[in-house]
């Protein structure tokens, strides 16, 4: 499904984005600040630095189609923690009115004065999932199928609790799926826990892809939540 002009989010609604990032056009990349080019040219690995790009370029044009304003004018920022900021004052598309100028991420998680919007981003290989939401801190996370991966090895360092023997007389496949449910819903976890604005015990459930892609997802949420709905992004190209 492509992306709408301008997306509307309900109250307890949660939109997952699924983006394949080949598929992702040069025109994209024209949004990304001098500040985003600078810590892509730090990554070392040629094919990593084009993803993590490209990862950033969906990441500017969906919110550029929530908070409807151009890509290029999505204020973001990093605090120096890790965490991105959304700073403003940048003209809406068609110059109507300012996007709110005080609006963080803590922690994956869009955070404003009075929190409206709530964002959690995970990457894989060439696959990128976002998760929006407007009813509290949110995380994602995707893991990619990867061949030759020991998923025994590492179920051991996921939790001292995992019955690893258990999951070593699996089938290669169902071991691999195994792992990487417990994987993405400990990491989605992760995300909502460190957002300060999260309360109470998250909700993680698994995120459902479509059946062409290998890899596994899960959601974690902090609010109550009325749907999950996942839509395939699908970019401009030139």
């Amino acid at each position: 499904m492509p992306r709408p002009a301008r997306p509307k989010l309900g109250r307890g609604e949660v939109h997952v984005w699924l983006a394949d990032l080949q598929g992702v056009g040069e025109v994209l990349l024209g949004s990304l600040s001098q500040r985003e080019r600078e810590r892509a040219s730090h990554i070392i690995s040629p094919r990593r630095r084009e993803l993590w790009m490209r990862s950033r370029a969906v990441l500017r044009d969906l919110l550029a189609c929530y908070l409807d304003a151009d890509p290029l004018a999505v204020p973001l920022d990093n605090d120096g923690r890790g965490r991105l900021v959304l700073i403003g004052g940048e003209k809406r598309r068609h110059g109507s009115r300012p996007v709110p100028k005080t609006r963080e991420w803590r922690d994956c998680g869009l955070v404003p004065a009075r929190p409206t919007l709530h964002v959690s981003v995970s990457h894989s290989a060439s696959l990128a999932l976002y998760a929006i939401a407007s009813g509290g801190p949110i995380g994602v996370d995707i893991e990619a199928c990867r061949a030759g991966i020991d998923y025994v090895r590492l179920a051991r360092r996921l939790d001292a609790a995992t019955d690893v023997h258990r999951i070593a007389t699996l089938p290669e496949k169902q071991r691999a799926s195994a792992v990487l449910d417990m994987w993405t819903k400990r990491e989605a976890l992760f995300k909502v826990r460190s957002a300060q604005a999260a309360r109470g015990e998250p909700l993680v459930i698994p995120v459902t892809l479509p059946g062409d892609i290998q890899a596994h997802a899960a959601l974690a949420l902090s609010g109550a939540v009325a749907t999950v709905e996942l839509r395939r992004y699908h970019a401009a190209r030139p």
